[in-house]
């Protein structure tokens, strides 16, 4: 599957930007308000998912290392991995 690639950091950045531009008091007023809206808006759907990815990214790659254990204990903590991943908890190793 082919994988798209983004700088997570220069998203962020504009982000950020977009959004100290939009809490201004007289952003409302600009021409450009709502194509600013809308790009910060994208943006933050954006960096969700890049986080979102990073994580699973980051989780396969631990479920890869416990499953070259082959033993009934590298099985025991794959499947309890694979528990904590899907109700939201953090691996701790």
């Amino acid at each position: 599957m082919t994988q798209i690639s983004l700088n997570l950091a220069e998203l962020e950045t504009e982000h950020n930007a977009l959004g100290e531009f939009l809490a201004r008091p007289d952003a409302y007023g600009a021409p450009d308000f709502t194509a600013k809206n809308k790009r910060f808006n994208e943006l933050e759907t954006l960096i969700n998912k890049a986080r979102e990815r990073e994580q699973l990214t980051q989780n396969l790659a631990e479920a890869k290392e416990l499953a070259t254990g082959g033993d009934e204990l590298a099985e025991l903590k794959i499947f309890l991995f694979f528990m904590l991943c899907s109700l939201g908890g953090f691996w701790l190793g």
